[in-house]
């Protein structure tokens, strides 16, 4: 899968992972991880699984939001799907715990 890697970069740092928790996490060396994130290494499902898993939505949904295959949303920043996407997520977190 082709994916946005500085997108996969916005998203750890969104949930305050450092680099070295996530590589701990999924049992693989720092450099693989760098690797990853600069889009020399493909991404690995257990990667998004994690992530997914840590926002709360389905892998599917974030796999989708990475893939810069799929994304239509290719004329907006990063930044901007960032907050669109994540504020939802939010909001719905909010409104569930009501």
């Amino acid at each position: 899968m082709n994916f946005d890697s500085e997108l996969l970069v916005k998203l750890r740092e969104y949930l305050q992972h450092s680099e070295s928790y996530v590589a701990q996490e999924l049992g693989i060396s720092l450099q693989h991880l760098n690797d990853i994130e600069s889009g020399v290494q493909p991404i690995p499902k257990a990667l998004i699984d994690f992530y997914a898993q840590s926002l709360r939505v389905r892998p599917s949904y974030l796999r989708a939001l990475l893939s810069s295959d799929k994304r239509t949303a290719s004329t907006r920043t990063v930044n901007k799907i960032l907050n669109k996407y994540f504020g939802l997520i939010q909001k719905l977190k909010e409104n569930e715990e009501k």
